[in-house]
């Protein structure tokens, strides 16, 4: 029998990791449960399979006493009688040498899972705060000196104070010079991140899920990466009043070169400096979700930019289709998704949008759009024309449309790649029309449907509907389908 080389085995247990946001909320379990027997069938897997299991060992925490009783097989002497110092008894008498090396293959640091997972110092024998700090303050050493590189780093829910400042621990340089991701929040310390920006200069991507404050030492930490490609950063449920982000635009503005994409949740008004927009020509991913209302000094930016790498383009409220329109053509014919959120689409421009789009956008795979009475011949060509089109959102929300054209346009001309379609608002839906559209639908790649509608409260949809739906996912017809009006879920969990 062959057997199949690391590097391949490798590639499939990676497989089995996945981003369990994206999938049922179990999927973790089901992680645990495949990689782990993966641990049983023999030494060569084993071998495979261990590196992946704790190159993130917090994420697939069973049992913690067992975890932290591993932990500290790879303590110091030194570490260890401090420890007994403060009263902490939990060292095995029966020294056993682990088989492998496991802190070496740790790649990620997640200050609030450590901390949490300490914290439950009830159960191993220990809670007084001095202990807790203590062991925590050993754990971190061990990693900071014994891991060979960090990858990622997430400190979020940390609170304001980090306890204990992994820069200045022994190995620090070698083990964090090699950061590729940040996690954090801008209320953390400035003199953290000042302590960061002396050892992680190669960054590659920075999500600030609360950003409540124009945080300077953030701002250093940015400013000294050498090839930032992604920010992420939300303000919309921190900030108590309007700031402007000098601090932190200033040192994006300094990384406009190698920043390649760009996501900014916020509420009003654009919060970093508007004059980036135009420097940013090298973006691959745009995405401005703005939740509250249009942002027209922001827009008079974005006719100005211009984008001609652009993959990506997500806009949640805009006040003309024409600014989208604008953007699109100063392409160069890489777009392949394009969201518009609450963007109203107005019959003015509703028939140009799909024209542009069929005409600047020959790679399109994700697009949002809206068809009012005269634009049916764009959508045709459109669905002619976007031969890679794999999911579309449909807008119906200047008046409620009836369905049944719509559906006869989507099964005659939809491309073969088309595997989801999600309908926006009210459209005037009949058991006709839909039992019609999945009969002739029948024989093709099955469907995913997503209606945007409070089954309980729409005029056009009912429970009969659903009953056609269930009929027709228990035929094959439609992978599955889902009805409600979670407005984030519906337009921006692709």
């Amino acid at each position: 029998m062959s057997i199949l080389n690391k590097d391949v085995l490798s590639l499939i247990f990676e497989e089995l990791v996945f981003d369990k946001n994206r999938f049922i909320s179990n999927l973790i379990t089901i992680e645990k449960k495949s990689l782990y027997s993966c641990l049983l069938v023999n030494r060569h897997w084993c071998e495979v399979a261990v590196p992946i299991l704790w190159k993130n060992p917090w994420k697939f925490i069973v049992n913690s006493r067992l975890l932290l009783n591993v932990i500290i097989l790879f303590l110091s002497k030194e570490s260890q009688e401090f420890l007994k110092s403060q009263g902490i008894y939990i060292f095995s008498t029966k020294y056993k040498k682990p088989l492998f090396d496991y802190i070496n293959y740790c790649k990620y640091i997640n200050f609030h899972k450590i901390e949490n997972f300490i914290n439950n110092g009830l159960s191993f024998g220990f809670n007084e705060e001095y202990q807790i700090h203590a062991m925590e303050q050993e754990i971190y050493k061990l990693l900071i000196n014994k891991c060979s590189k960090i990858k990622i780093l997430d400190m979020m829910n940390t609170g304001s104070i980090l306890k204990h400042q992994i820069y200045h621990f022994n190995g620090a340089k070698n083990s964090l010079g090699d950061l590729t991701y940040l996690c954090c929040d801008s209320i953390i310390d400035s003199a953290f991140f000042y302590g960061l920006s002396h050892v992680c200069k190669l960054i590659q991507k920075i999500i600030i899920k609360r950003c409540p404050d124009d945080n300077s030492g953030l701002a250093r930490l940015i400013e000294v990466q050498k090839n930032l490609k992604c920010f992420v950063c939300s303000v919309y449920d921190d900030a108590e009043y309007f700031i402007k982000y000098e601090k932190i635009g200033n040192a994006l503005i300094k990384q406009a070169n190698s920043l390649i994409h760009l996501k900014l949740i916020y509420e009003d008004n654009f919060f970093l400096l508007l004059e980036i927009l135009p420097k940013l020509i090298n973006l691959k991913k745009l995405k401005l979700i703005n939740i509250a209302n249009y942002d027209y000094q922001l827009e008079k930016y974005l006719e100005i930019s211009t984008f001609s790498y652009l993959q990506v383009l997500h806009l949640e409220i805009i006040s003309s289709l024409n600014i989208a329109i604008d953007i699109i053509k100063k392409t160069e014919g890489n777009l392949s998704e394009i969201l518009l959120g609450s963007t109203i689409y107005n019959e003015l421009y509703s028939g140009k949008y799909i024209h542009t789009i069929y005409e600047y956008c020959p790679n399109i795979k994700l697009l949002s759009l809206g068809i009012n009475d005269n634009d049916y011949n764009e959508f045709e060509i459109l669905l002619e024309k976007s031969l890679q089109l794999q999911k579309i959102v449909i807008d119906g929300s200047i008046n409620q449309y009836s369905s049944s054209l719509l559906l006869e346009k989507l099964v005659n001309f939809a491309p073969k790649s088309l595997r989801e379609i999600r309908i926006f608002n009210d459209w005037k839906i009949s058991a006709y029309d839909l039992e019609l559209f999945l009969e002739n639908w029948r024989g093709r790649e099955s469907i995913i449907l997503y209606f945007f509608t409070d089954v309980n409260d729409s005029i056009h949809f009912n429970h009969h509907l659903l009953n056609i739906l269930q009929k027709y996912r228990e035929e094959g017809v439609i992978k599955n389908y889902r009805c409600d009006d979670e407005y984030q879920d519906f337009y921006f969990s692709w």
